[in-house]
């Protein structure tokens, strides 16, 4: 797997924005912005109830970070990437992360 880390992503986190004392309101917040690999892995549709659904699986390997938890997504050329799976990798220099892109109901 090479590291090359030749794309810049986003990360938000969903975070408690409320201030203390008043009703619990999770909003996506900026995390920080990174480089890392993109490689996509496969693709379909699914069908539901309101239709068929695209989506995309996506795999990205970051340089080992603490604050990317499974309360994050990603954000690449305007597109959202939910995180499935972190498996770190090479004793946690690196970590990788299974995504799933849907695509968006027009």
């Amino acid at each position: 797997m090479a590291k090359n880390l030749k794309y810049r992503m986003s990360l938000e986190k969903f975070t408690n924005t409320a201030e203390e004392g008043y009703a619990e309101d999770k909003q996506w917040c900026f995390l920080k912005e990174t480089w890392a690999d993109m490689y996509v892995r496969s693709g379909g549709s699914q069908y539901a109830e309101d239709g068929q659904q695209a989506f995309t699986r996506v795999e990205f390997l970051f340089r080992y970070d603490e604050d990317i938890t499974y309360e994050c997504r990603i954000i690449y050329e305007n597109q959202y990437y939910y995180i499935n799976h972190i498996e770190p990798v090479d004793r946690k220099h690196w970590m990788k992360i299974i995504s799933v892109n849907w695509e968006d109901k027009k």
